[in-house]
């Protein structure tokens, strides 16, 4: 009787710490965003946060750089550039941001995806798969493209013109048949103008020369993996150096 009464003692600890464990890993997951959508489109694009910085909240994300100097790709850790002249590269810790997204990736579930034909038709099918809408998702897609429409913003030069004023401008790219991820977020209505609710993606190939800001895409097959994430931490301020007519800088104090 004695060896029962330890044998489900032994059990209902080991399920209270793997309860607890599971419990601890997703209390963990975290949104960080550096910057809002808000202050973005109206033409801030001075560096709020250095890559080295960003690295240190997880290892999946995308963003802007400096100057609206092209889109940002992170994967697995290592943060790469598209820049609009359509060169991608890795990125030193020093480069700076003035608006990211970034989590540490850990998959809840994932979902195995063939024949899609377009953006529209993506987001309805992860719609589908996404078991609620009052949270955030950080959302990988590892496949086949037989086509992917990208863009990247061109470096920008203050007095800064608004996001939309700079989309005008904005290099476009076409890639066929090519495997690659692409690198994106869902968030709800809720996050208001701190961001844009709604898919948000960004492109990498799988042999880092292709990327950007996805405007369309067609999908032979591929595997699609989500992160429910339950809190976000968004930075407001920083510190930002507005570059002068003299070529020299000045250290300035924001507020988003």
């Amino acid at each position: 009787m004695r060896k029962i009464i330890f044998y489900i003692l032994g059990v209902v600890i080991c399920l209270g710490a793997w309860s607890l464990y599971r419990y601890s890993a997703k209390e963990g997951a975290i949104f960080y965003q550096g910057g809002t959508y808000a202050a973005l489109y109206a033409g801030n694009y001075n560096q709020m946060a250095s890559v080295g910085q960003i690295k240190e909240k997880g290892d999946f994300g995308l963003g802007v750089f400096d100057l609206l100097d092209g889109e940002m790709m992170v994967l697995d850790g290592e943060v790469y550039q598209m820049t609009s002249d359509g060169r991608v590269a890795k990125v030193k810790r020093d480069a700076g941001t003035p608006f990211y997204m970034m989590t540490a990736f850990h998959a809840d579930s994932e979902k195995e995806l063939v024949a899609i034909d377009n953006f529209s038709q993506l987001c309805q099918i992860l719609d589908g798969y996404r078991k609620r809408d009052d949270v955030i998702y950080g959302v990988k897609i590892s496949g086949s493209f037989s086509y992917i429409k990208t863009a990247a913003f061109a470096r920008q030069y203050y007095p800064y013109p608004t996001l939309a004023e700079a989309a005008k401008e904005q290099a476009v790219f076409t890639y066929e048949n090519v495997s690659g991820t692409l690198i994106g977020f869902w968030l709800p209505d809720c996050t208001g103008t701190m961001n844009l609710p709604g898919y948000h993606f960004h492109f990498l190939s799988d042999d880092r020369q292709q990327g950007g800001h996805v405007l369309e895409v067609q999908l032979v097959d591929g595997l699609v993996q989500f992160d429910e994430i339950v809190e976000m931490n968004i930075a407001l301020s920083g510190v930002m150096t507005v570059p002068l007519s003299d070529g020299g800088s000045v250290p300035v104090l924001v507020t988003r």
